[in-house]
């Protein structure tokens, strides 16, 4: 049996703006193999979107530039 786990790759695009009239930030976020894409007003919302792509993956788990040991 191998130790290795299998690579899966998904791949998003998001783009993010702000609204010149509430000056408040919107995004839309793509995810290319299946074309599915959706409108946030949120991070949540962008990262509820991913977790339907890629389970477990959650903000939490992701490690900012303070995190890697430096």
């Amino acid at each position: 049996m191998s130790k290795y786990q299998p690579v899966t790759n998904d791949t998003f695009i998001v783009r993010v703006w702000r609204e010149s009239a509430s000056r408040t930030w919107r995004g839309q976020i793509v995810h290319l193999p299946g074309q599915e894409s959706t409108y946030f007003a949120t991070l949540a919302q962008a990262e509820a979107f991913i977790a339907r792509f890629v389970p477990g993956l959650t903000a939490s788990g992701v490690h900012g530039p303070e995190d890697d040991g430096r």
